[in-house]
Protein backbone atom coordinates (compact mmCIF):
# COMPACT_ATOMS: atom_id res chain seq x y z
CA UNK A 1 0.00 0.00 0.00
CA UNK A 2 1.61 3.30 -0.71
CA UNK A 3 1.57 6.07 1.55
CA UNK A 4 -0.95 9.09 0.82
CA UNK A 5 1.32 12.31 -0.08
CA UNK A 6 0.09 15.83 0.98
CA UNK A 7 -1.28 16.74 -2.03
CA UNK A 8 -3.42 13.80 -2.19
CA UNK A 9 -5.14 15.36 1.12
CA UNK A 10 -7.94 18.01 0.74
CA UNK A 11 -9.57 20.14 3.64
CA UNK A 12 -12.46 22.33 2.95
CA UNK A 13 -14.11 24.90 6.17
CA UNK A 14 -16.84 21.65 6.03
CA UNK A 15 -14.58 18.97 6.62
CA UNK A 16 -12.12 17.61 7.96
CA UNK A 17 -9.18 16.70 6.18
CA UNK A 18 -9.74 13.35 4.93
CA UNK A 19 -7.91 11.70 1.65
CA UNK A 20 -9.07 13.06 -1.90
CA UNK A 21 -10.03 9.75 -3.11
CA UNK A 22 -13.37 9.69 -0.67
CA UNK A 23 -14.36 13.67 -0.86
CA UNK A 24 -14.46 13.24 -4.35
CA UNK A 25 -16.06 9.93 -4.31
CA UNK A 26 -18.45 10.87 -1.89
CA UNK A 27 -19.30 14.13 -3.39
CA UNK A 28 -20.17 15.90 0.31
CA UNK A 29 -20.12 19.32 -0.81
CA UNK A 30 -22.47 18.44 -3.75
CA UNK A 31 -24.78 16.27 -1.34
CA UNK A 32 -25.03 19.42 1.31
CA UNK A 33 -25.27 21.84 -1.63
CA UNK A 34 -28.23 19.90 -2.59
CA UNK A 35 -29.92 19.59 1.12
CA UNK A 36 -29.06 23.25 1.69
CA UNK A 37 -31.19 24.20 -1.19
CA UNK A 38 -34.04 22.11 0.12
CA UNK A 39 -33.71 24.34 3.77
CA UNK A 40 -36.46 26.66 4.97
CA UNK A 41 -34.51 29.03 7.06
CA UNK A 42 -31.39 30.83 7.43
CA UNK A 43 -30.85 28.73 10.59
CA UNK A 44 -30.53 25.74 9.08
CA UNK A 45 -28.55 26.82 6.48
CA UNK A 46 -26.17 28.18 8.54
CA UNK A 47 -25.83 24.73 10.49
CA UNK A 48 -25.83 22.76 7.04
CA UNK A 49 -22.41 24.67 6.16
CA UNK A 50 -21.15 24.03 9.01
CA UNK A 51 -21.67 20.16 9.34
CA UNK A 52 -18.11 18.45 8.69
CA UNK A 53 -17.26 15.25 7.24
CA UNK A 54 -16.54 12.72 9.60
CA UNK A 55 -14.40 9.54 9.17
CA UNK A 56 -15.44 8.38 12.73
CA UNK A 57 -17.39 5.21 12.19
CA UNK A 58 -19.43 5.77 15.71
CA UNK A 59 -20.26 9.49 14.37
CA UNK A 60 -21.27 8.22 11.17
CA UNK A 61 -23.28 5.62 12.56
CA UNK A 62 -24.76 7.43 14.93
CA UNK A 63 -25.82 9.84 12.33
CA UNK A 64 -27.33 7.50 10.09
CA UNK A 65 -29.37 6.44 12.94
CA UNK A 66 -30.49 9.44 13.41
CA UNK A 67 -31.98 10.12 9.72
CA UNK A 68 -33.56 6.36 9.91
CA UNK A 69 -35.70 7.30 12.50
CA UNK A 70 -36.85 10.23 11.23
CA UNK A 71 -37.44 8.74 7.86
CA UNK A 72 -39.38 5.75 10.05
CA UNK A 73 -41.65 8.77 11.91
CA UNK A 74 -42.16 10.07 9.01
CA UNK A 75 -43.81 7.06 6.57
CA UNK A 76 -44.26 4.20 9.06
CA UNK A 77 -45.71 6.39 12.50
CA UNK A 78 -48.59 8.68 13.27
CA UNK A 79 -48.60 12.09 11.77
CA UNK A 80 -45.95 14.39 13.08
CA UNK A 81 -47.66 17.21 14.53
CA UNK A 82 -46.58 19.52 12.39
CA UNK A 83 -45.45 20.41 8.69
CA UNK A 84 -43.36 22.43 8.78
CA UNK A 85 -41.41 24.82 11.61
CA UNK A 86 -40.49 28.12 11.29
CA UNK A 87 -37.22 29.58 12.73
CA UNK A 88 -38.31 31.83 16.04
CA UNK A 89 -34.89 32.87 16.57
CA UNK A 90 -35.42 36.62 14.36
CA UNK A 91 -39.02 37.32 16.53
CA UNK A 92 -37.29 36.13 19.71
CA UNK A 93 -34.77 38.66 18.84
CA UNK A 94 -37.15 40.99 18.10
CA UNK A 95 -37.41 40.76 22.09
CA UNK A 96 -34.30 41.61 23.05
CA UNK A 97 -34.35 45.37 23.50
CA UNK A 98 -35.92 46.48 26.72
CA UNK A 99 -39.15 47.69 26.28
CA UNK A 100 -39.83 46.33 22.94
CA UNK A 101 -42.82 44.57 22.25
CA UNK A 102 -44.80 42.09 19.74
CA UNK A 103 -47.83 43.14 17.40
CA UNK A 104 -51.01 41.11 18.35
CA UNK A 105 -49.94 38.71 14.86
CA UNK A 106 -46.86 38.32 15.70
CA UNK A 107 -47.81 37.07 19.82
CA UNK A 108 -50.10 34.49 18.00
CA UNK A 109 -47.81 33.16 15.86
CA UNK A 110 -45.30 32.55 18.88
CA UNK A 111 -48.02 30.72 20.48
CA UNK A 112 -48.79 28.48 17.80
CA UNK A 113 -45.27 27.35 17.60
CA UNK A 114 -44.50 27.06 21.04
CA UNK A 115 -47.56 25.14 21.88
CA UNK A 116 -46.13 22.83 18.20
CA UNK A 117 -43.11 22.71 19.98
CA UNK A 118 -44.84 20.81 23.25
CA UNK A 119 -46.54 18.83 21.30
CA UNK A 120 -43.18 17.43 18.98
CA UNK A 121 -41.64 16.93 22.50
CA UNK A 122 -44.73 15.43 23.75
CA UNK A 123 -44.83 12.84 20.29
CA UNK A 124 -41.49 11.47 20.77
CA UNK A 125 -41.51 11.14 24.12
CA UNK A 126 -44.18 9.06 23.49
CA UNK A 127 -41.88 7.01 21.65
CA UNK A 128 -39.12 7.07 23.53
CA UNK A 129 -38.57 3.48 22.98
CA UNK A 130 -38.52 3.26 19.38
CA UNK A 131 -36.71 6.98 18.65
CA UNK A 132 -34.46 7.16 21.20
CA UNK A 133 -32.28 9.58 19.50
CA UNK A 134 -34.99 12.01 18.32
CA UNK A 135 -36.53 11.68 22.42
CA UNK A 136 -33.23 12.77 22.92
CA UNK A 137 -32.97 15.86 20.87
CA UNK A 138 -36.65 16.56 21.65
CA UNK A 139 -36.58 16.47 25.06
CA UNK A 140 -36.75 19.71 26.86
CA UNK A 141 -37.47 21.65 23.56
CA UNK A 142 -40.47 23.22 25.54
CA UNK A 143 -39.09 24.68 28.34
CA UNK A 144 -40.47 28.08 28.03
CA UNK A 145 -38.92 29.08 31.50
CA UNK A 146 -36.50 31.56 29.59
CA UNK A 147 -38.94 33.41 27.79
CA UNK A 148 -40.96 34.24 31.53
Amino acid sequence: MKKLTETRWKKTKRMMTVPVETFHSLEFPKIIDIVNSLSLTPYSKKYLNNIKFSSDKDVVIRSLQEVQQMKEAILYDDALPFTTIEDLRPLLEKLTPEESFLEVNEIVFLKHHLALLQEVEAYFSKRKEKYKFLHFYSAGIADFSSLI
